[in-house]
């Protein structure tokens, strides 16, 4: 479990690093994160709603929520792997 542990805090180290390096880059800033946001939660919605195809559910609470909306798609696609980390 501890090596798990290390592993999400070095992935999020690197996220961070790449998200403000090329969130420094964009002019209109507010945009792009309205837009990312918009884009993440519609990706959500669409793995869960097609769930009943595709095998994968995340389950909507708090946690998988907000960091939908802080970590985008790299998060949404941590969440789908989460299941198979743990052989759920």
């Amino acid at each position: 479990m501890e090596i798990f542990k290390w592993c999400i805090w070095i992935f999020l180290a690197v996220y961070i690093i790449f998200y403000i390096c090329f969130f420094l880059k964009i002019q209109n800033k507010r945009r792009f994160l309205m837009i990312n946001t918009a884009i993440s939660l519609a990706v959500f919605a669409i793995i869960n709603l097609t769930s009943f195809a595709t095998g994968i559910k995340i389950p909507i609470n708090e946690c998988t929520v907000i960091g939908t909306l802080i970590g985008n798609l790299p998060a949404i696609g941590l969440f789908a792997c989460l299941r198979y980390i743990f052989l759920l």
